[in-house]
C-alpha cells in the first residue's frame, strides 16, 4: 500500500492535524477538505481543488 501524509488545519484555526493513510484516501480527504476552504498540504505540498472544474 501506498501511503501519504495529510496536513490539514480545520475551519483554517488553530495547528496542523497531520495523518498518515493511503494515497487514495488521502487524495479524497485533501479534495473534500480544500472544498472547504481549509489550509490543505498533500505529503508536504500545498493542496487545492479547481472548484470551477469540479462537477
Amino acid at each position: 500500500m501506498i501511503k501519504a501524509t495529510l496536513s490539514y488545519i480545520p475551519l483554517g484555526i488553530g495547528s496542523w492535524n497531520t495523518v498518515t493513510v493511503s494515497k487514495e484516501i488521502a487524495v479524497a480527504l485533501a479534495e473534500e477538505y480544500s472544498s472547504y476552504g481549509w489550509p490543505v498540504q498533500l505529503d508536504g505540498e500545498d493542496f487545492s481543488v479547481d472548484l470551477s472544474t469540479a462537477a
